[in-house]
């Protein structure tokens, strides 16, 4: 729920900003003051809460939140500096918040889950890149139901389209990282698998795939 609300709020803060920049050219500077000593108030927070968080066990949740709010105040802030000519160092210094926008085009849910927790949120590999244009790829779907086990498909990539050569590659674990071992196309493919285990330690695996045929 929290995210989705962080989610909701970085939206509205970038349309606001741009609203804001669009319809009021001439803001009066003791708005713009009110808006930047709020927003710099956040900074003091996050501040505040990044180099005591280890000190307190409990604090405030606009203190963890602090840094979501530091950086949508300053996407608002940069929607109403824009056109003013007595603050430049803030107009530029806002610059920095309209940056976030294209890493959120990129990865929506990795900038949300930084300003959440101030971690990148690292996800689980779904193409594993075998030789040339040769993939393994986690298939979304199961067979007959069967939710035991991870499902993998083999396929060639084609610019944007892929062609499936093999599909229902059951494997104990999710992977991690592959690496070819041999690869006989029309034959067989052996990798080696890598993954970590419930206890959280890297292993591996053989993986072999029988009688891939030419398509």
């Amino acid at each position: 729920m929290l995210f989705f609300l962080a989610l909701i709020l970085y939206i509205f803060s970038v349309v606001s900003g741009l609203v804001i920049f669009i319809t009021i050219k001439n803001i009066p500077s003791k708005v713009l003051i009110t808006g930047a000593v709020i927003h710099f108030l956040f900074l003091l927070m996050f501040l505040f809460y990044f180099f005591t968080r280890n000190l307190f066990q409990a604090l405030p949740l606009i203190f963890p939140l602090s840094l979501l709010f530091y950086c949508c105040s300053g996407l608002v802030l940069a929607g109403m500096t824009m056109h003013t000519h007595f603050f430049r160092w803030l107009k530029y210094y806002s610059i920095l918040f309209i940056i976030t926008f294209p890493v959120f085009i990129i990865k929506p849910s990795g900038l949300i889950h930084f300003l959440l927790d101030m971690q990148i949120k690292k996800e689980a590999a779904t193409v594993f890149r075998i030789k040339d244009n040769m993939e393994l790829h986690i298939q979304p779907t199961v067979i007959a139901g069967d939710t035991t086990g991870n499902y993998y498909k083999l396929v060639l990539k084609h610019g944007f389209f892929t062609q499936t050569l093999k599909r229902d590659i059951v494997l104990e674990h999710r992977l991690d990282s592959v690496r070819a071992i041999s690869v006989s196309y029309p034959g067989n493919i052996i990798l080696s698998g890598y993954y970590t285990d419930s206890g959280g330690n890297a292993d591996s695996m053989e993986i072999i795939i029988p009688d891939v045929k030419k398509k």
